[in-house]
């Protein structure tokens, strides 16, 4: 992302300085894990086809989100 870039910021008008501050939060935490090795490179992740890991990706979609709906309703009942 190029988010320091007039082009791109201009492409996206609504962003506060907030939500900025929290996508470049995000971004970092993930640069971390990415060093540490919780999560593959992107460049070796994305070298593999897509239709190749298809299924992964859409299973890892799944249980992702189901995992976050869980929480959200354990939240609701706290």
């Amino acid at each position: 992302m190029r988010v320091f870039d007039e082009d791109w910021l201009a492409c996206n008008p609504d962003l506060t300085p907030a939500e900025l501050g929290r996508v470049m939060s995000i971004a970092w935490q993930c640069q971390k894990k990415i060093v540490s090795g919780e999560l593959p490179d992107p460049q070796r992740y994305e070298s593999i086809p897509f239709a190749d890991q298809f299924v992964d990706r859409l299973e890892s979609g799944r249980d992702f989100l189901r995992a976050l709906i869980n929480r959200l309703e354990l939240g609701k009942h706290a």
